[in-house]
């Protein structure tokens, strides 16, 4: 199990279980079923109707290479399959992957499986962090969820504090920029 470990701005060190090349492609073999569903009932459907050029690449061409970042956007780094494998897409930090994030992995991903998937293999088993050309350049990891915790702190924790509770740190005054 290869994990990635960062230490924060704040010296908190964050750990995660990237996911492996077999979750990777298992989810991506679901994705690529769910896929092909959908162009087997889109084409059931079209042969009983006739469509133009334009109703074409707005029900079938634009859900199908947008299909990855799509689900990714607007379901928090998780494609149907990556769900149901319990795998997702973050920030090398833990955070959420932003749009960019997200945008590049999808543009770089035909790179990725030039040559049979040949590059994006390579990159997945010879990187640190398992990560593809596209993760690299994005500064994402795809991660295991079983043992993903975000951290929350949350105010009823500090209870015994009085509402004007000020901190205050006395040693301070001893500080100098040495």
């Amino acid at each position: 199990m290869a994990e990635s470990s960062i230490i924060t701005s704040q010296y908190v060190r964050i750990t995660h279980t990237t996911a492996g090349f077999g979750e990777r492609l298992l989810a991506r073999l679901i994705d690529w079923m769910l896929i092909g569903i959908y162009i087997f009932g889109w084409f059931k459907l079209s042969s009983t109707f006739l469509w133009n050029e334009v109703v074409i690449i707005l029900l079938l061409v634009i859900p199908v290479l947008g299909y990855t970042l799509l689900f990714e956007v607007f379901n928090q780094g998780q494609t149907p399959g990556k769900k149901l494998i319990k795998i997702k897409v973050v920030m090398k930090d833990g955070s959420p992957a932003t749009l960019s994030a997200y945008l590049l992995r999808w543009l770089i991903w035909p790179v990725d499986i030039m040559f049979s998937g040949g590059i994006g293999m390579l990159s997945i088993f010879f990187t640190k962090n398992r990560q593809r050309l596209g993760d690299l350049a994005a500064g994402t990891l795809v991660i295991k969820l079983d043992n993903y915790k975000q951290v929350s702190v949350k105010l009823e924790e500090f209870s015994y504090l009085k509402d004007n509770y000020t901190p205050a740190f006395p040693e301070m005054a001893e500080l100098s920029m040495e």
